[in-house]
């Protein structure tokens, strides 16, 4: 890397021209950008992570409709949140949120102000505390997700692994360079829209790029190698499950703590149902890719009168001492019905059940 792009001289012109295109370009519609609100805000940042930004803004939607403040959130339960958000993956997030803001509201409802106030949270990270503290309170952090990681690696030319501490270092201190000249929080926020609009991880627009000609990725030609990611390894895991039902319901148990999916509801583990009775109709057997396990569903649907459905759930309570409840089945699956907080791959049995052949003449419904 050549030594003059490590001097803040270098990089005043272009920030002035980041900026202007920032100006012009950048997604001022995005509705958690439109409030300095810090519940708001970091609710938007929980949702949006690992999640597609049209997705993670249903989301944030509806929370804001169920819990429009941090106080009804706290007052609705970790369950509710769980059962508004049901599908969007990656729960545990949402259960460090829930402790975090009860930890808020239990302070008088003080939101933090300082990047390290927020790092001290449960569930925020490296990455929420800076984003959070550069974007509320232009506190000078570089919140280093995959966008700007990408955009800072092709700057730099940065041809290790953007994923290590010596990486973040070298695209902190370039962060730090560039808020000399302005606002931290208009330089992260033009920072992350350059990535996902103009430096995007295929077909980078670098003829529109205001940083082009200070791009050394660019005049070298290898903009299209960088960023270099980490690998991620998937552990197998194959689970088999058991859909209990009888004409109108069935079966769902709560996940525990020290288990996948903890708090939310889905389908009973086959080897800890006290009693196998039933009529097994149907085998199924699918892929579900969680960020480090590849889970291995093995489904068997067993049909059974509901008095031995019902005896089924009083076992489930009381010898594997499970969360249990009924569920009634439906003609047509809806994910905004009301069902209770479950996660992504139970929506898929639900769908995949009910556009089965036969669907309505086997639980003699619709």
């Amino acid at each position: 890397m050549n030594k003059p792009i490590h001097t803040a001289s270098f990089w005043k012109p272009f920030v002035d021209r980041l900026l202007r295109w920032y100006r012009q370009h950048g997604r001022h519609d995005l509705p958690f950008r439109q409030t300095r609100d810090p519940y708001q805000r970091w609710l938007a940042e929980v949702l949006l992570q690992q999640t597609r930004i049209e997705q993670g803004l249903k989301y944030w939607h509806a929370c804001l409709k169920a819990f429009p403040t941090i106080e009804a959130l706290v007052r609705a339960g970790r369950e509710r949140l769980f059962q508004v958000c049901a599908g969007i993956g990656y729960y545990r997030r949402l259960s460090l949120f829930f402790d975090a803001a009860s930890q808020v509201v239990k302070q008088g409802t003080q939101f933090p102000t300082t990047y390290e106030e927020w790092r001290a949270l449960p569930g925020v990270g490296n990455y929420m505390a800076a984003i959070l503290a550069a974007t509320l309170h232009d506190e000078p952090y570089l919140p280093l997700d995959g966008n700007v990681r990408r955009v800072a690696a092709r700057l730099l030319a940065y041809s290790k692994n953007v994923y290590t501490r010596r990486a973040e270092k070298e695209f902190e201190q370039l962060g730090k360079l560039f808020f000399q000249f302005a606002r931290p929080s208009q330089i992260v926020e033009a920072f992350i829209d350059l990535g996902a609009l103009v430096c995007r991880p295929r077909n980078a627009q670098c003829r529109v790029c205001p940083l082009m000609n200070a791009c050394q990725a660019h005049r070298q030609g290898i903009q299209a190698q960088l960023p270099v990611r980490r690998t991620i390894s998937r552990q197998k895991v194959q689970l088999h499950l058991a859909f209990c039902h009888d004409e109108q319901r069935f079966l769902v148990v709560q996940y525990r703590e020290d288990e996948l999916w903890a708090g939310l509801w889905g389908l009973p583990f086959i080897e800890e149902l006290p009693s196998r009775q039933g009529r097994p109709w149907m085998r199924v057997r699918f892929d579900h890719l969680l960020t480090h396990r590849h889970v291995i569903f093995d489904v068997q649907w067993l049909q059974m009168p509901s008095a031995i459905l019902e005896s089924l759930t009083r076992a489930m309570r009381t010898k594997v001492q499970r969360a249990v409840q009924l569920v009634n089945l439906r003609p047509k699956y809806s994910r905004d019905a009301d069902l209770p907080g479950m996660p992504a791959w139970m929506h898929r049995v639900l769908a995949y059940l009910s556009q089965a052949k036969d669907f309505h003449a086997l639980f003699r419904v619709g």
